[in-house]
């Protein structure tokens, strides 16, 4: 089975070329969105179903978008966690937050 990841975090999209064999190598196919700074809450549900994983920036996880994105199984996040709706994730799944990750 191949996971899809999508990537929103500007940092980790601009150093993502040394990465990229590690992911390929783990059978994971990621996406990197053209973003500014991070996807609001429209952008994510336009596209958020279609993903096992993201690995965040300050993208809007709304209980909209976390309720459409039931493939997720993990949203890793760098540094907090305050634009994803913790009581959302954890809705009709198995989700726990804590620190930096979201496990849904």
């Amino acid at each position: 089975m191949k996971w899809r990841v999508l990537i929103t975090c500007p940092y980790v999209q601009q150093t993502i070329d040394a990465h990229r064999e590690l992911f390929a190598e783990r059978g994971i196919e990621i996406e990197l969105p053209h973003l500014v700074q991070q996807l609001n809450e429209s952008e994510l549900l336009e596209i958020i179903d279609h993903f096992d994983g993201v690995i965040a920036g300050d993208d809007e996880f709304t209980a909209r978008v976390l309720e459409k994105g039931m493939r997720l199984k993990v949203i890793a996040k760098g540094n907090c966690t305050n634009w994803i709706n913790r009581s959302a994730a954890g809705t009709g799944r198995k989700c726990k937050a804590f620190h930096c990750v979201v496990k849904c």
